[in-house]
């Protein structure tokens, strides 16, 4: 279980080269952010503003819907569409929707907006 992340912020854009199809836009995306090629996009998640915890939902819970905050960047709930990471952030305001590379003894965070 990986229970550190590293947030990523914004440098200076480097040279890019464009991708000439759709299907290089992961590879594209992660050449712009630095990371390794073989980095495993995990997903879209919330990350809360104030103190970098990632919005999870208990499974222990007899409700299923119950939801907090947990360091641990392996807890996240993780949302494999855009949409769905709108609807989750709409609905939190507490949170910013990031998106989670493993790059495997961490994952990578980096902001979407």
């Amino acid at each position: 279980m990986k229970t550190r992340a590293t947030l990523c912020v914004e440098e200076e854009p480097g040279e890019y080269v464009v991708p000439s199809t759709l299907r290089a836009s992961m590879e594209f995306l992660k050449q712009m952010l630095g990371l390794p090629p073989d980095a495993e996009c995990r997903g879209f998640g919330l990350m809360h503003v104030a103190t970098g915890a990632y919005l999870f939902r208990s499974c222990d819970s007899p409700d299923r819907t119950a939801c907090g905050w947990s360091e641990a960047p392996d807890n996240a709930v993780l949302f494999r569409n855009w949409p769905d990471a709108l609807r989750a952030a709409a609905a939190r305001p507490d949170g910013v929707i990031v998106i989670m590379f493993d790059v495997g003894d961490d994952i990578m965070v980096f902001p979407t907006r």
